[in-house]
């Protein structure tokens, strides 16, 4: 009995050994696909990367871009700013020699 006590026993071990081996195998298989899941991960992580700077660069240049629209809208609204105080005195200028003009004529009526 003591033999196949024995012999029981490396049925168990062999057993034992072919379930670790499988087990293994199991994890194996399962680390290689994760290790496959975690290179697609980084993958898409590299292409979200390179298409927020190529959005960063776009948004960049139109920011650039508004920024110059912007300082030649100021410039042309200081420029317009230029003409309007020269056309006020103008007006101005005009309205005093019609002012003028007027009182000349009254006087020539007057005498």
């Amino acid at each position: 009995t003591l033999t196949a006590e024995v012999e029981k026993k490396k049925n168990e071990v062999a057993e034992l050994k072919m379930e670790l081996a499988m087990l293994r195998e199991e994890y194996a298989v399962e680390g290689e696909k994760k290790a496959e899941d975690l290179n697609k991960v980084k993958e898409s992580l590299s292409v979200v990367n390179a298409l927020r700077e190529m959005e960063h660069g776009d948004l960049k240049a139109q920011n650039d871009d508004l920024c110059e629209q912007n300082s030649a809208l100021i410039a042309e609204v200081e420029n317009q700013k230029k003409s309007m105080a020269e056309v006020k005195l103008e007006l101005a200028t005009l309205r005093d020699r019609y002012k003028s003009m007027e009182e000349n004529k009254a006087k020539e009526l007057n005498k």
